[in-house]
């Protein structure tokens, strides 16, 4: 990646026995936000984005160790999502992923838009069987509404797009 310009995240790795006695000042060269991440998940489960302090990133730390033993502590790059597949070198399929979002009506509440998503959008199954998974309203999805100002509860304008999560899943 640094080959060709693209910015490369610092990087650190903490797992939950550390977690009570890390030293936080290991992070002080990085910029927030940050993003944590399973190290042993797929598909973006367990992803945390837009994470924009210390205090909130142990939060988000403390609440992932329930079920995950080792994180990755990144700085968050901001930009499109792309995945590239690439085997012996060569580039097999690259992908533009986009974050789950619904589009207001003017009537329906944000809980009530994805649920709508959910049952009429048929690239949208479960267990990753299809293009799309469903969208889960979990404490993430619900952070980030809420960073935008929003509940699950509130009625969007008509036509208005509102992103749902900071990273896709596929």
């Amino acid at each position: 990646m640094e080959k060709y310009d693209a910015p490369i995240a610092k990087t650190l790795y903490i797992h939950n026995h550390e977690f009570q006695k890390f030293d936080w000042s290991k992070l002080s060269e990085f910029h927030f936000p940050v993003i944590i991440k399973p190290i042993d998940e797929a598909h973006g489960n367990g992803v945390c984005m837009n994470i924009v302090s210390i205090s909130e990133l142990q939060k988000k730390l403390e609440s992932s160790f329930v079920d995950y033993t080792k994180m990755i502590i990144q700085e968050q790059i901001s930009g499109d999502e792309c995945r590239v597949l690439v085997v012996l070198g060569e580039v097999v399929v690259g992908l533009h992923r986009v974050p789950p979002f619904v589009i207001g009506n003017g009537e329906s509440t944000i809980q009530e838009l994805i649920e709508d998503e959910n049952k009429t959008n048929p690239l949208r199954q479960q267990n990753y069987s299809a293009p799309l998974s469903l969208i889960k309203a979990d404490s993430e999805l619900i952070d980030y509404v809420d960073k935008q100002g929003y509940s699950l509860d509130d009625v969007i304008p008509m036509n208005m797009r509102l992103q749902l999560r900071g990273n896709s899943n596929l």
